[in-house]
């Protein structure tokens, strides 16, 4: 298990403040400040500190897929969009299909958005003949670009990981 101290300060504001309250220890004033740090395994704050244990558990794997997955969706957007011009529903459709990549709508839009922003999509208007006319998104020149960095950068990280799990097998 791992041990975590916190602040007074920053302890209060922690989400889970009420649940560990029960669990605190204070250092209170006017107690031996050493025999207390050194009792609750190295306080780091003079004034008022308290330790709690902080287990590792299913939802800090949750929380990490979750962030890994928002650090890659921007990559699997250019990726997708590196075959060719496709209408939003269908860039949805497309990453939906990707195993451990769950993506909705509104996930895609604001990303798409931002990358027009960035000049690194373009968009137009076509006509359909199955209702109403869709927008296509495409990549730009620049956004070619970015996504060749984009993707190299990637490989590193992947080599690099692969290395490191490597070196553990040994």
């Amino acid at each position: 298990m791992r041990q975590s101290y916190r602040s007074h300060s920053s302890y209060r504001s922690h989400s889970s403040y009420r649940s560990y309250s029960s669990h605190r220890s204070p250092v209170a004033a006017g107690t031996n400040l050493l025999a207390t740090c050194y009792n609750q395994l190295l306080c780091i704050d003079s004034y008022l500190a308290w330790t709690y244990v902080a287990p590792v558990t299913d939802s800090f794997y949750v929380n990490w897929t979750t962030q890994l997955r928002k650090g890659l969706l921007e990559l699997a957007i250019l990726n997708t969009l590196d075959t060719g011009s496709l209408y939003g529903y269908d860039i949805v459709r497309r990453l939906g299909e990707v195993d451990g990549l769950v993506i909705t709508e509104g996930t895609v839009y604001p990303i798409l958005s931002r990358l027009k922003n960035e000049r690194y999509v373009d968009t137009y208007i076509e006509e359909s003949p199955e209702g109403p006319a869709r927008k296509y998104y495409r990549l730009t020149r620049s956004g070619r670009n970015e996504l060749e960095r984009m993707n190299e950068h990637w490989l590193r990280l992947h080599d690099a990981i692969g290395t490191l799990r490597k070196e553990r097998t040994r």
